[in-house]
């Protein structure tokens, strides 16, 4: 991985981050299916990152 990917890793992380919160905002609780589901993507998200992070860190 290169610093550019891990960069777009991010972005979309804190993108995923705003738009769990405004969802939560909208619907008033976080065990609403669609705070969940974005709350699962934004885990498989920052699981991606880790292990790029990882990978660009050992070379």
């Amino acid at each position: 991985m290169n610093p550019v990917t891990i960069r777009k890793l991010e972005d979309e992380i804190n993108l995923l981050r705003s738009k769990m919160v405004l969802t939560y905002m909208e619907e008033s609780s976080f065990n609403s299916d669609k705070v969940i589901a974005i709350s699962r993507k934004l885990d498989q998200k920052i699981n991606e990152y880790m292990k790029s992070a990882k990978m660009y860190a050992d070379g």
